[in-house]
């Protein structure tokens, strides 16, 4: 996958449905307000390393040009990811569903987000959860 630019917000619990749309709409506007363009992709997007875990929201951002990082915007190099398709969330379960990868001693990225097979229809919609390689 390429490299990508994402605002997030981050946050500490599991998050529930209604949480996350309300801080997507938030994100949205402020991705909005501050006058980046929005991307194809949000979800949720996990950081793991030694002594490290930080969880997020995140919409990805285009054409990001700004030589520094500000405190929402995060750089994801760019990198081969494992993924795996499913019907409900798997995130919280990331060290277990990618064990290899975790055995390893890399800052793993892990993305959880949703994907559709054509026109939306919620019955043709699946979350895809994918890890870093490196």
């Amino acid at each position: 996958m390429p490299e990508k630019y994402c605002y997030v917000f981050p946050y500490q619990t599991i998050i529930t449905p209604k949480n996350y749309r309300l801080t997507l709409k938030n994100i949205f506007a402020n991705i909005t307000k501050e006058g980046y363009k929005i991307g194809y992709e949000s979800g949720i997007l996990f950081r793991y390393g030694k002594n490290l875990k930080e969880q997020f929201i995140f919409v990805d951002i285009d054409d990001y040009k700004n030589s520094t990082l500000l405190e929402n915007i995060i750089h994801i190099p760019a990198s081969s990811y494992i993924c795996k398709k499913s019907k409900c969330s798997l995130i919280n379960n990331a060290p277990n569903i990618f064990h290899e990868q975790f055995l390893k001693d890399y800052t793993k990225i892990v993305i959880e987000s949703w994907k559709y097979t054509g026109e939306f229809n919620t019955s043709d919609t699946f979350l895809e959860i994918r890890c870093s390689l490196s």
